[in-house]
């Protein structure tokens, strides 16, 4: 599986997070990953959050997400910098 360079196309990386109605959870999280601007979909809380990254070069999800009527709140934060492990890192002791 390859990943996208969004940063190359001027794509701003986001961190999302949903909180949802009990019921709708997981088709939510579904059409999050039928989503080509969207990836690392995540389902917490016993299913009434998802976290999420997504890149794009709009805000159109950000937008669109909330007026979904099963979404109850909604963060996003735009990352500034990503930033890469060490090689040969292995974790804290």
């Amino acid at each position: 599986m390859a990943g996208l360079d969004g940063a190359l196309l001027g794509y701003t990386p986001w961190t999302i997070r949903v909180r949802c109605t009990p019921d709708a959870g997981t088709a939510i999280a579904e059409a999050l990953t039928r989503r080509p601007d969207t990836y690392w979909v995540h389902l917490l809380s016993g299913g009434t959050e998802i976290s999420c990254f997504a890149q794009s070069p709009d805000t159109v999800l950000l937008e669109k997400l909330p007026r979904t009527g099963r979404v109850l709140a909604m963060t996003a934060h735009s990352l500034l910098h990503g930033f890469a492990l060490p090689d040969g890192w292995q974790g804290l002791a």
